[in-house]
């Protein structure tokens, strides 16, 4: 193999200051030159306790921090966007603090990037590694398995729009950019993402080395974190029907139905089964007085659709841990079928909830953390979290900025929908912007709105934030 490239890794951290030695001990275990690595550990600035414990490491010339400025949105994709001009590798890879790449990961992914030139982006396989810690963490590690071993791959053989994973996404740095980076304001910004290349006609791909990652071990952690994924899927599927017209003409028929499909039913298909399930539940109850009117067969197609809707997870779930050789977890999954039924109806209630306090309410939904498990192997004890950024505190002094920063938002996207660089731009200057000059802010957003009315266009140099 010719001389390996510079790779970068971009590490977000956000009060985890507890996972920071095993993440140092998982990136100095890659089997890759020290003197071609890029880690950022990428840091928000008001995250004390997580800057005070980087900077020991950085003493070591692969580790380097960037302190993100404090500013609205706090999210991930939002410290990434601000980390991604500084990448100095011809590639680029996202890791989360509790991962654990396989030592072999980059150099094979750089392997596959020049073995397959049209390809722009990879994405390496998720593994849970708590699985047999209860009941849930099984049932995320069948569906992980059968998510990422099964599934996505399919989707890149066939050529269809890839949702990609929040972790472990290998880019072209050049293709990248070109793209905008990753949207600040969605929360499943990996999804967002492989839409996006799949609008621009690049390719994404899989690879079989897998990275370790923990799945949450209490029914809240997890029930937040599906929450916010369900939110994510939300943004991404009204985003990119804004035009549904030109949304078909950059992806053809084929995959446009293919992410119609892929993302809708993401969020559809828990409330689907959910509703489904209540009735048959009504039905059996009350001896089948409420489908009683209609005739036998209707009867029967719709438990071969409720079957089926059940069957195709489970064998995908099956396939998957027989693949990774986790024939032990194999035997539990007859015990977890059962628990499919609450788990569609937990799916369902997240959809709700999300649509219900993020869009109606304009609430955030917190970030999962890692638990119990990873934080025993960072020699921590059974620590449980670090001292919270002052979010709420900023929020209590300036309780109209998000709504200032949803309203700019939303006259931005509307404008230039598939203008995403100048859109990232935008949103970035005004949150700078709004938390210096709250009058000039309003009168901003008052001008913008007419310009709007009477056909203009929100441009990179209408943002005033620099006065």
């Amino acid at each position: 193999m010719k001389s390996l490239p510079a790779y970068s890794v971009l590490i977000p951290l956000r009060d985890e200051a507890h996972m920071v030695p095993q993440l140092v001990a998982a990136m100095a275990a890659l089997d890759y030159p020290a003197e071609r690595l890029d880690i950022k550990f990428v840091v928000e600035a008001d995250c004390h306790t997580t800057l005070e414990a980087v900077e020991p490491v950085l003493d070591q010339p692969q580790f380097s921090l960037v302190v993100v400025p404090e500013a609205v949105p706090l999210t991930k994709p939002k410290a990434l966007d601000y980390a991604l001009p500084l990448a100095r590798g011809e590639y680029v890879v996202v890791f989360d603090a509790e991962d654990t790449p396989a030592p072999d990961q980059l150099w094979r992914a750089v392997r596959h990037f020049r073995d397959h030139p049209a390809v722009q982006c990879i994405q390496a396989e998720l593994v849970i590694d708590n699985a047999a810690e209860s009941w849930l963490t099984s049932l995320f590690a069948g569906e992980y398995s059968g998510l990422f071993g099964v599934q996505l791959p399919a989707l890149a053989r066939w050529g269809l729009p890839m949702p990609l994973g929040g972790t472990s996404n290998h880019f072209r740095v050049a293709t990248l950019r070109e793209l905008g980076g990753w949207d600040p304001y969605n929360v499943t910004e990996d999804a967002d993402l492989g839409m996006r290349l799949a609008r621009a006609g690049h390719r994404v791909d899989t690879l079989a080395i897998g990275t370790l990652e923990e799945a949450p071990t209490h029914l809240r952690s997890w029930l937040a974190q599906r929450t916010r994924w369900m939110k994510g899927w939300m943004q991404t599927f009204v985003v990119h029907n804004r035009r549904p017209h030109l949304l078909l003409r950059e992806l053809g028929w084929r995959n446009f139905w293919a992410f119609e499909l892929i993302v809708g039913s993401m969020i559809v298909a828990p409330l689907l089964h959910s509703a489904f399930a209540t009735i048959v539940i009504l039905s059996l109850v009350l001896g089948w007085s409420v489908l009683g009117g209609l005739d036998a067969p209707w009867h029967l197609a719709y438990a071969c659709i409720f079957a089926f809707g059940y069957l195709v997870p489970l064998v995908q779930t099956c396939l998957g841990l027989a693949r990774l050789g986790q024939y032990r977890l194999l035997a539990r999954q007859a015990l977890v079928a059962c628990l499919l039924g609450p788990c569609v109806a937990c799916h369902g209630a997240c959809t709700i909830r999300t649509a219900g306090s993020s869009f109606l309410l304009g609430q955030d939904n917190p970030p999962c953390r890692p638990g119990p498990t990873r934080q025993h192997r960072a020699i921590v004890g059974d620590q449980q979290s670090v001292a919270p950024c002052p979010v709420q505190a900023d929020r209590a002094v300036w309780p109209s900025s998000k709504i200032l920063i949803w309203t700019f938002s939303a006259l931005n996207r509307y404008t230039s929908v598939c203008n995403l660089p100048e859109t990232l731009y935008d949103h970035r200057a005004v949150a700078v912007f709004l938390r210096h000059n709250r009058h000039d802010a309003r009168l901003y957003l008052g001008q913008a709105a007419l310009r709007h009315r009477g056909g203009g266009r929100l441009a990179r140099g209408d943002c005033r934030w620099h006065r």
